[in-house]
């Protein structure tokens, strides 16, 4: 039997039951809320007619100037920490990340290509040959580094053998 957090055993079950689950809103909604807001009307009205949290409301007319830029340029990047004062090979890590976001975000294919750790690290190895930095190893601590540093999360999905399982 698998153990509940002890934040959760805490909880009653009512509150359990009632607590909302994090949602991604669609790019068209939230511009439909910020013309509301925009309009006059309440938030108190766009909680109650659309079934938001006041807080989701807050947030996304706070981001209103980035999700119309977003809505202008029609291209969304992603975000990145790009913290290279902690990488040891910070051009080998540019290098890896410029192709990932062109694999993951094709211009010429319709469908983005299959990825897993071990084609990340082989590229990785290849770049560096490349770049005749014969020290570097892309090991799992170099991947996990990188993913952090770009901030590709498990929001970001990897195909292979890890995507295969249920």
């Amino acid at each position: 039997m698998a153990k509940k957090s002890k934040q959760k055993e805490n909880l009653p079950e009512d509150l359990l039951k009632n607590r909302k689950n994090h949602q991604r809103i669609p790019l068209s909604e939230q511009l439909n809320v910020i013309e509301k807001l925009e309009s006059g009307i309440c938030q108190a009205e766009i909680v109650r007619s659309l079934g938001l949290s006041k807080s989701k409301v807050s947030r996304i007319f706070k981001n209103s100037d980035k999700l119309k830029t977003i809505k202008a340029t029609k291209t969304v990047t992603l975000k990145s920490k790009v913290s290279n004062s902690r990488a040891k090979y910070p051009e080998i890590d540019k290098l890896v990340y410029e192709w990932f976001v062109n694999i993951i975000h094709p211009s010429v294919r319709c469908k983005p290509l299959p990825l897993s750790r071990e084609i990340i690290q082989a590229r990785a190895k290849k770049i560096a040959e490349q770049l005749d930095l014969n020290d570097f190893t892309a090991s799992d601590g170099w991947f996990r580094g990188w993913r952090w540093r770009y901030e590709i999360g498990k929001s970001v999905p990897l195909h292979g053998e890890a995507g295969d399982v249920n």
